[in-house]
């Protein structure tokens, strides 16, 4: 069986969705304050799992990148590292439920 799809505003690093569980992410929105903040998405349930996606931010604005239909999956799950200049961090992600 196959999770919902969600989108959900994470304003601080965590995982997303459930932890440890295959997590598939769609689409990543940053939004930055006056310096260029950084959202990265590691596999794995914390800041040590390897870096997956490090999009590269514009300062003041927003920035979205679309994966697809069949969007990034992160096998070990997904670990939102927030940088302290994001003012939003959007991330439309569903999880893989056996």
């Amino acid at each position: 069986m196959i999770g919902s799809t969600n989108t959900v505003n994470i304003l601080a690093d965590g995982v997303v969705g459930l932890s440890g569980v295959p997590t598939r992410v769609f689409q990543l929105t940053v939004v930055s304050d006056a310096t260029a903040g950084v959202s990265l998405l590691r596999n794995g349930a914390s800041v040590s799992g390897a870096i997956w996606v490090n999009p590269t931010n514009v300062i003041s604005k927003s920035a979205t990148v679309n994966f697809g239909e069949e969007g990034i999956l992160f096998p070990a799950g997904c670990y939102a590292d927030i940088d302290v200049n994001c003012l939003g961090t959007l991330i439309t992600y569903r999880n893989e439920v056996a």
